[in-house]
């Protein structure tokens, strides 16, 4: 036995061999706690890594959801758009009223009447001195594609210093309408192939779809493609000095006649294009397009409004009436005022290119015969 100096108590004395067994089961112990603790390490450090799989999954995963809920976001903005778009597409409500659209092509005509009056009275006759032929013969072209064979045949055959103011009117009247009609019926003008494929493509969208599909192409595509007036008065006072030409018509004063003339072409420039518009973009539940009667076509009163009939039938007016055999008064010399027709595609019919056609505003035409009493001798 040891006695202890600190405590004065004694500690049993061991001796090599219970040291020995005491440290070893010290040390079987501590090794048992140590591969514990190993193996709880062991088994934390593959749940960490676990773990660390499970949070790349899941981080994966929620970078996968995060991509598709921004997809789908994206994809709802679009078809809200797209829906946006489809109701406005298909859209079937027309900005103007038929009854409105009419009234517009109706104030054009006005604005032509008033236009060719101003302009007839500061003409004169005046045999023209031709230049080369050249130049006679592109005069007498574009006065054919203006005015027709007989209006064209009339003006010509007039001779003699005094000339029908009536028919000079007439002539220029004819001119104006043409010029619109022409105008009306352009998609683009800046480049003729341009327009020739816009109205093909048209045609056929018109032919294989719905109105309201084909309403609301033509109508985006007018918008985009709005006409310019920026070089019509130089066109038309150019052909209109072919015609004046080859009828002998020349102005005392041309530069003062031509400066009154283009002030009164500002107003129908600014009709043709309010009314290309309502045509082209306001309208969309049908089309309605422009009617200008190509000279020599049969007379139809069912759709054609005889311009002259009033003074024609009851003998008012500067010229003689005279009794003309009827298939000379069927047949329609030149278009005075421009008409307007709706056409109606048979639900049946779709796709076969077979239309029907409403009037809503007859073209106003001057006949053969109406053409050949005004050239009589005046009464």
């Amino acid at each position: 036995m040891i006695k202890s100096a600190v405590m004065g108590t004694v500690i049993p004395w061991e001796g090599p061999t219970e040291l020995y067994d005491r440290l070893s089961a010290e040390y079987q112990r501590v090794s048992a706690e140590l591969n514990h603790f190993k193996s709880e390490c062991h088994d934390l450090r593959n749940k960490i890594q676990q773990d660390r799989v499970q949070y790349i999954t899941l981080e994966n995963e929620l970078s996968h959801v995060r991509r598709e809920l921004a997809d789908s976001r994206h994809l709802a903005d679009a078809r809200g758009k797209e829906l946006f778009g489809a109701q406005v597409f298909l859209s079937t409500t027309d900005i103007l009223s038929v009854s409105e659209i009419a009234q517009k092509a109706a104030e054009l005509n006005d604005e032509i009447f008033q236009a060719a009056a101003l302009l007839a009275e500061s003409l004169i006759h005046e045999v023209s001195n031709w230049a080369p032929q050249d130049e006679q013969n592109k005069s007498l072209t574009v006065a054919l594609g203006m005015l027709g064979g007989p209006i064209v045949d009339a003006i010509t055959s007039s001779s003699g210093p005094e000339i029908n103011p009536y028919l000079i009117q007439l002539v220029l009247q004819i001119s104006l309408t043409r010029f619109c009609g022409d105008k009306l019926g352009k998609w683009y003008e800046k480049d003729e192939i341009t327009n020739e494929v816009l109205v093909n493509i048209y045609k056929e969208i018109f032919r294989t779809e719905e109105q309201a599909v084909s309403g609301r192409w033509r109508a985006i595509t007018h918008a985009k493609t709005r006409l310019k007036t920026d070089n019509w008065a130089f066109e038309l006072n150019n052909n209109l000095t072919h015609i004046l030409r080859v009828a002998s018509l020349l102005s005392p004063t041309v530069s003062d006649s031509l400066s009154t003339f283009e002030q009164k072409l500002s107003p129908i420039f600014r009709a043709i294009i309010n009314l290309h518009i309502a045509l082209g973009e306001q309208f969309t539940s049908a089309d309605i397009t422009p009617v200008v009667v190509t000279s020599g076509a049969a007379f139809e009163a069912e759709w054609m409004e005889d311009a002259l009939s009033d003074a024609r039938t009851s003998g008012r007016g500067n010229f003689k009436v005279n009794s003309v055999p009827l298939e000379t008064a069927d047949v329609v010399a030149a278009t005075l005022g421009i008409g307007l027709r709706q056409r109606m595609p048979h639900p049946a019919l779709k796709g076969s290119g077979n239309l029907g056609h409403v009037i809503i505003l007859p073209p106003k035409v001057i006949l053969q015969s109406t053409l050949t009493e005004i050239l009589e001798p005046f009464v």
